[in-house]
């Protein structure tokens, strides 16, 4: 069910640039969104199924962990635009 939600959100995406073309973005964007929330189901029915007891503590471990990438994503980016002075190579 992941798999198959991110590649539909995937292949979704891979439609722009479609100017003009306003009710087919509509379209593909609803898609894309629905197929993303389709992949978050197996994700969460997992945490369950691991402990039903605990899962609203899985569920906080789980999004803590998964925080610290865009986290540290921010300050490296910052870190490397300090350093470059630019966002080109």
């Amino acid at each position: 069910v992941v798999d198959a939600g991110e590649g539909g959100v995937d292949v979704d995406m891979d439609g722009k640039p479609l100017r003009g073309e306003a009710i087919l973005v509509v379209i593909l964007m609803t898609c894309a969104l629905a197929l993303g929330a389709l992949s978050h189901s197996g994700f969460w029915a997992n945490i369950v199924d691991i402990g039903p007891r605990h899962c609203g503590t899985l569920c906080g471990i789980s999004n803590t962990f998964a925080t610290i990438p865009g986290i540290v994503a921010n300050v490296t980016t910052g870190y490397i635009l300090d350093i470059t002075g630019s966002w080109r190579p």
